[in-house]
């Protein structure tokens, strides 16, 4: 489960970086050609971040160390007309 939240983190971090005006990704043929799923090129793109790698790594090592806070959903009932 932690790292299915870290990887999240490096996803939506990567659109995050990708919404700027300017920004532009340059993906060779050779790595286009050679996926066969999104989660593929998702895990290219994510490693062609050296700061995104680094944060990640430091998120695992402090996971490792036990200092990682798990993340736990709140549940806030909502209320409907038919309950």
């Amino acid at each position: 489960m932690r790292m299915n939240l870290l990887c999240l983190l490096a996803i939506q971090t990567y659109i995050d970086a990708m919404k700027a005006p300017q920004a532009m990704v340059e993906i060779p043929v050779r790595i286009l050609e050679s996926v066969d799923t999104l989660d593929e090129l998702e895990d290219w793109l994510t490693l062609q971040n050296p700061a995104l790698m680094r944060d990640l790594k430091e998120a695992r090592a402090e996971d490792r160390a036990g200092k990682f806070k798990a993340w736990k959903p709140r549940h806030i009932p909502c209320p409907t007309k038919s309950k």
